[in-house]
């Protein structure tokens, strides 16, 4: 071991105190250091020890006191957690001192959980009931009827019977409760059976575009260069079409809705036909790869 270093001075402990909550402890001891002997020189955490000493830490914790431990139990089996919270932060007396001074406990919903459980204070199924009635007569709660769809916080209804969604970028369409491929469904029910080991595959490579003469069955997946090269003139026309549809309405103000839809899909036609020449332009390597549809419509 060596020789035991030089204690901390008078002047060193009173800047020490002065800014330990303004700098952090790698400049502390940089300042520390520049007045000593390199071999006095404190470490990081060499400082950060002698500083607990002298009862310096930044590692403040408040404990409750047991005043509005019992508030919490009386209070639990009636409101919430969020809702306890806001009232300990208001009339909660936990208290600690740091550097001379008083400093007050705030708590959140998650201090109230934690000490719930630390405590095994559990609320029954009759008292969580009573707690959302409550919240819901009051207004502090929205209510979710049955028809609301939790998965989007009641922002979107649950799909009726028949209803249309688009899931990562396919159509999709809600049958018996369950949702199932749209095209496949559209096929078989207006234009004919899909036959076992048959795909319904979109001609323009357009997963959206359902049209019934951009859809034709096949027995493989595989996409071939002839099959982007009918595609791109296909997706030309349809982009050119929104392009001169935003062009007739762009100087509308009442249309601005309008305008929105057709800019997206616009962007979303310009990606397609930028994935279709990219596919047309890339050399063929020699080994043989299979392309298959990433839109393809099962």
């Amino acid at each position: 071991m060596g020789a035991p270093k030089l204690a901390l001075q008078p002047d060193e402990i009173k800047f020490l105190k002065e800014n330990f909550f303004v700098l952090n402890n790698a400049q502390l001891a940089e300042h520390i250091n520049k007045f000593r002997a390199k071999h006095n020189q404190y470490s990081v955490s060499g400082l950060r020890s002698k500083c607990k000493l002298i009862g310096l830490t930044r590692g403040f914790q408040i404990r409750w006191c047991t005043d509005d431990i019992n508030k919490m139990k009386a209070w639990y089996p009636l409101m919430g957690d969020t809702q306890i919270s806001d009232l300990l932060n208001k009339y909660g007396i936990s208290t600690g001192e740091r550097d001379g001074k008083q400093i007050k406990r705030t708590f959140t919903k998650k201090h109230i959980e934690k000490k719930r459980t630390l405590l095994g204070l559990s609320r029954t199924k009759e008292q969580i009931q009573r707690i959302i009635s409550d919240n819901r007569l009051c207004g502090d709660m929205r209510f979710y009827s049955k028809d609301d769809n939790t998965w989007t916080r009641g922002y979107r209804k649950i799909a009726a019977e028949e209803d249309t969604r688009i899931w990562d970028g396919r159509r999709v369409i809600k049958i018996n409760g369950h949702f199932i491929p749209y095209t496949r469904w559209f096929y078989n029910k207006f234009i004919a059976p899909v036959p076992a080991g048959k795909k319904v595959y979109h001609i323009d490579l357009d997963p959206l575009n359902d049209d019934a003469e951009n859809l034709e069955l096949r027995s493989f997946t595989r996409i071939s260069l002839n099959n982007y090269k009918r595609a791109l003139p296909l997706i030309d026309i349809r982009l050119r079409k929104e392009q001169r549809k935003a062009e007739r309405i762009w100087d509308n103000v009442s249309q601005r809705q309008d305008r929105i839809i057709i800019m997206k899909e616009i962007a979303r036609l310009t990606s397609i036909k930028e994935h279709i020449e990219s596919k047309l332009t890339t050399k063929p390597k020699q080994v043989s790869q299979k392309f298959y549809e990433p839109m393809e419509a099962f």
